[in-house]
């Protein structure tokens, strides 16, 4: 994959905002605050357009502030994306507060720089990376699922998040912790997401006196995806308005192969009624309360439920797309043949400082035979491979300057449910 910069334009563009980020460090103080899901953005490889939301609040008192507008500088393009794409997005803060900055696409693993800033306001620049990637299991944001920015005085109420791969799929078994707030969190600090990818925070308002603070929460152990929110307390009786229902829905599969099934999920919080469409040929049905419902579609459908609560509708949809099964490589696992340790069953490579590493994979099929002539993808370093004829690919893991640890995947290219995950530990 050949990279290639945006040149002169961006040079300039970047070293004009430099100059004013400098001047503005010294004589101003950013007058707005950014907020967006986290110093990483983790986008999936499905070539689908993806728009990063920002929220742009007012520096002192947090209120939204509709009608500015928010300048997006990518600082590296690919082969054949600057005759599609701009350099520069710029985009108008929506009455939500939120502007909408479209990103490039992209069908394969690597990353992405942007730099953003409100215009008018040089201060208030941050700088964004964008991580595509292939793993379904990878967490990529952590979202509001039922939470509400006004309590009454002594008030008790759980807060909801969820937890959500690329795709927008739930991630079950994901910790999740309260880093800020905490005093105000009268349950666990750290939880782990269920079945649904959802976490519970039992949040109590203080009973003296009216106040304001900042709730935010983190997936651990990647502390770059964090959501948070202010939220206050005032003197009243009376329970909060309606809300609107809220949940989430999501397939088990949204690729299949005719003749197979998929299973919906559903969540749902104040909700009175659901209904899905289409329903012909499904098996069960959704409640109030969600649940879960078999389909077997023969042609690429898109599904869409409809939540009906006290305070309005919200619709939900997801598409499966139906097709061949891809043609079968034979490769039923691969092993790492020179791994130096394991952590479990996952394979370790050690390396000291400074060092770089060649680490050989093999490709088995189900009886445990080499299989040659296989490509196969590698997360990091970004490549693709082919097995010799003893079913064998080396890859070489880049000396790192700093002491920690990387982990990294290799896969079949056209089957990414025969992959190993894979360990690096530079000390």
């Amino acid at each position: 994959m050949e990279k290639r910069f945006a040149g002169i334009m961006v040079g300039i563009l970047l070293v004009v905002l430099n100059f004013g980020m400098a001047v503005g460090a010294v004589h101003t103080r950013s007058t707005y605050t950014m907020i967006t899901l986290s110093n990483i953005t983790v986008l999936p490889t499905n070539g689908e357009e993806t728009r990063l939301p920002v929220m742009v609040v007012n520096a002192i008192d947090w209120s939204i502030v509709p009608g500015r507008t928010v300048h997006c500088i990518f600082q590296e393009f690919w082969e054949g994306e600057l005759d599609s794409f701009g350099v520069t997005q710029s985009i108008n803060v929506g009455e939500d507060g939120y502007a909408r900055i479209p990103v490039p696409s992209s069908s394969q693993a690597k990353f992405r720089y942007a730099t953003l800033w409100v215009g008018g306001d040089e201060a208030s620049v941050e700088n964004k990376m964008f991580w595509y990637t292939h793993d379904l299991s990878m967490p990529a944001k952590i979202v509001p699922v039922d939470v509400t920015a006004e309590l009454v005085l002594g008030e008790v109420r759980d807060y909801i998040y969820q937890v959500l791969n690329a795709w927008g799929d739930v991630i079950p078994n994901v910790q999740v912790r309260v880093i800020r707030g905490n005093g105000y969190v009268t349950s666990q600090q750290t939880m782990i997401t269920d079945s649904f990818g959802e976490v519970a925070f039992e949040v109590t308002a203080p009973s003296g006196s009216t106040g304001t603070a900042e709730l935010r929460v983190q997936v651990e152990p990647l502390r770059f995806i964090q959501t948070a929110m202010m939220f206050g307390w005032n003197v009243g009786t009376s329970p909060p308005s309606p809300t609107l229902p809220s949940g989430s829905f999501s397939a088990s599969s949204t690729n299949l192969s005719s003749g197979e099934c998929a299973t919906l999920t559903l969540t749902t919080s104040n909700t009175t009624s659901v209904s899905l469409t289409p329903s012909t040929g499904a098996t069960g049905s959704f409640t109030s309360s969600g649940g879960t419902v078999t389909v077997c579609p023969t042609a690429t459908t898109t599904y869409t439920v409809t939540l009906t609560g006290s305070g309005g509708q919200k619709t939900y949809s997801v598409t499966i797309t139906v097709g061949s099964a891809p043609p079968s490589t034979g490769v039923a696992t691969i092993e790492a043949s020179n791994a130096t340790s394991y952590d479990g069953t996952l394979p370790v490579f050690d390396l000291s400082i400074g060092q770089t590493f060649s680490a050989t994979f093999v490709a088995k099929d189900s009886s445990g035979n080499p299989v040659s002539g296989v490509s196969l993808s590698v997360l990091y370093p970004n490549e693709v491979l082919t097995t010799d004829s003893s079913g064998q690919v080396t890859v070489t893991i880049p000396a790192s300057s700093f002491e920690g640890w990387d982990s990294d995947k290799i896969w079949v290219t056209s089957d990414s449910n025969v992959f190993l995950e894979f360990k690096i530990i530079y000390q």
